[in-house]
């Protein structure tokens, strides 16, 4: 019989990652974990981009040319953080507190991804 403890859940960090592990380790795991593609549409821009599972919306957006300010890449500083118009960010960042995140109006694309099949963001 199994026990309850050793049954992993859902929105948990593995095993394999300890919990004090930076944040860029979590948001790795979760792209291989919850990761799936996603479609982001940048409403100013009228721009729609794909987000292949194996890549941050981050990347995407400045390998389609977008101008969008960064600096540490794993969702601590608050540079990068956008309005969201449409969608259900899934976030990863530490930098937004539990009821922002809950708003579900902001996201930080260098290492959140997307609950929906497509997000609109004030882009």
């Amino acid at each position: 019989m199994t026990h309850p403890s050793s049954t992993p859940n859902p929105g948990t960090v593995p095993a394999d990652i300890p919990a004090n592990s930076p944040p860029d380790a979590l948001a790795e795991q979760a792209l291989i974990a919850d990761g799936a593609a996603f479609e982001v549409h940048l409403a100013r821009q009228g721009l729609t981009l794909q987000v292949p599972a194996d890549q941050t919306l981050l990347h995407v957006l400045t390998k389609a040319g977008v101008a969008m300010p960064f600096s540490c890449e794993q969702g601590i500083c608050g540079t990068c953080l956008t309005r969201v118009l449409q969608g259900q960010p899934d976030h990863w960042d530490s930098y937004l507190t539990p009821d922002e995140q809950a708003a579900g109006d902001q996201m930080m694309p260098c290492c959140s991804r997307s609950k929906t099949a497509r997000l609109v963001l004030d882009l």
